[in-house]
């Protein structure tokens, strides 16, 4: 790096070239933090590429961000921009930028052997052994530790430690704001890239997409979750350039529509997608069951518009495939839930606002013996009985989360039913707003549910909790304890409990801690 050449030269620079570095520093260097990574990812020589790129890449995301908006855009002449042309610009910048960052690109073909040590009185036997095996050493570090531990070491450790190979996840959910040029780098740099983590990232935009899905090639999984700009275009790149693309995330943009279904449905091998809170209708999720060959996971909560129609479509063409299933039941009805208990492999299945489901839909949810998580939220019309019945026979023993919240008909007798049949198991348990609830159920929970982890109760006004200072004893896993609106609960004898237990968190009526409140 530039900044270690001058201090091995002996050269100070001046103060004006540190002010002039400083104020290039978002375009010379590239902050890389999988954990905390920071790396130098370009030379001063390449400075004057940075700023023509990035000035041809904000002139096409304002291209592109007013044709999204409708906004006319003002033409220099009467000829309409040539867009393609502008793509093609940004690519080769890109491609200029990131053929001189010599001097952060690992060599792949471990170049960094050549670093011998000059002075073999310092060797030890650490230093001889080849590269290949250091790398598979340092492959058991998280990447927190090699960028804190073992790249300070030498420049062979810095260089091995950064290695392309050891850095298959790349999580840039930590800076939305990263420049185009800076994030194609660094994708340029890692080219074994498995699992992009982009959520929330501001802007995102044709231009860039289409540079970096070209050095990532091997990526499986993409999460582009809240990404306000992400819409068809976008996605068409990562279809064409990442073949082996299997999971997508797209939840929270509300610019994903019917169109992006549409796009998505050419994936090869797509398998796992999560639209959740999106703006699809019944007409994208038919499409994507007709066109993938096969889905294994999808996630359509927070969409209303979904109805029996879609759902039927995809049992038709998954049946086989289909293990996890989150849909929003507001428009759904028991057709929709018996269809996909005839999927043999469903181990997920959850449903929110389900007010339209009987216990037709509970009957039903008894053939699906391979579920590890059911969620029924809001099922204002599923019974005590039914739920009894459900849980009467051997089928849901295999549960280990389970939410049950607003099903405000749920009694004792049912709960009592649940912790029978899976009780041992369970390491989630959600029963909030099930206000019919009583003592004799949560004294149940805490004396049979020893595997629990998080116990959410709220709104449950007729709870005493008499029986929680038994929780050290009887829930060694609970690490969170959830009493919102619980007015009856005894506070002073919750902290006492917590003395005991230190790693629980707990919150009071007002949804507190419970720790930072002074004993009364």
């Amino acid at each position: 790096m530039q900044a270690d050449n001058e201090s091995d030269n002996g050269n100070v620079p001046t103060q004006e070239e540190s002010c002039r570095r400083d104020a290039k520093e978002e375009d010379i260097h590239v902050r890389l933090l999988t954990d905390g990574v920071y790396s130098s990812a370009m030379t001063d020589s390449s400075a004057d590429s940075v700023s023509s790129t990035d000035f041809s890449l904000r002139d096409l995301n304002s291209h592109h961000e007013k044709k999204k908006a409708g906004a006319p855009i003002i033409k220099e002449t009467e000829e309409e921009v040539d867009y393609t042309h502008l793509v093609s610009v940004v690519e080769n910048d890109i491609k200029d930028i990131s053929s001189r960052i010599s001097s952060a690109v690992i060599d792949f073909h471990f170049s960094c052997q050549e670093e011998t040590i000059m002075n073999e009185t310092y060797c030890t036997h650490f230093d001889f052994i080849p590269n290949e095996i250091i790398l598979k050493i340092f492959s058991y570090f998280e990447t927190l530790d090699l960028c804190r531990r073992i790249s300070p070491v030498c420049k062979r450790w810095r260089k091995l430690a950064y290695h392309a190979s050891l850095w298959t996840v790349l999580d840039l959910n930590w800076n939305p704001h990263l420049s185009s040029v800076n994030l194609c780098s660094i994708i340029k740099r890692l080219g074994c890239i498995r699992k992009l983590l982009l959520q929330n990232r501001q802007f995102l935009n044709v231009s860039e997409v289409s540079v970096f899905t070209q050095f990532c090639p091997l990526v499986t999984v993409v999460d582009l979750g809240f990404c306000s700009t992400c819409s068809a275009d976008e996605l068409k790149y990562f279809i064409l350039n990442c073949q082996h693309l299997e999971r997508i995330n797209v939840e929270g943009c509300h610019l994903v529509a019917d169109e992006c279904c549409e796009v998505l449905a050419k994936a090869k091998k797509l398998k796992h997608l999560n639209f959740s809170h999106c703006i699809i209708t019944d007409a994208g999720v038919s499409h994507l069951a007709k066109n993938l060959s096969q889905i294994v996971s999808l996630n359509i909560d927070g969409i209303e518009r979904i109805s029996d129609k879609s759902i039927l479509t995809l049992v038709e063409h998954h049946c086989e495939h289909l293990k996890w299933l989150d849909i929003d039941g507001a428009e759904l009805t028991d057709q929709s839930i018996e269809a996909v208990s005839s999927c043999p492999g469903v181990e997920r299945l959850t449903v929110s606002f389900c007010e339209l489901l009987t216990d037709v839909s509970l009957k039903a949810i008894k053939k699906m013996t391979k579920l590890t998580c059911l969620s029924l939220r809001k099922g204002t019309e599923l019974t005590n009985e039914g739920m009894v019945d459900l849980f009467s026979t051997d089928g849901l023993t295999s549960l280990t989360r389970l939410d049950l919240s607003d099903c405000g008909n749920l009694r004792d007798s049912a709960v009592l039913q649940i912790i029978k049949c899976c009780g041992k198991k369970l390491q989630q348990l959600q029963l909030c707003w099930c206000c019919s609830l009583q003592e004799e159920s949560i004294t149940a929970i805490v004396d049979t549910c020893s595997s629990l982890e998080t116990l959410k109760l709220v709104g449950l006004h007729k709870i005493f909790g008499k029986c929680f200072d038994r929780i050290p004893k009887c829930m060694p896993k609970l690490t969170l304890l959830d009493l919102q609106q619980c007015n009856k609960i005894n506070d002073n004898l919750i902290r006492e409990m917590l003395c005991k237990k230190s790693d629980l968190k707990a919150f009071d009526y007002y949804g507190e801690d419970f720790r930072i409140q002074p004993l009364t």
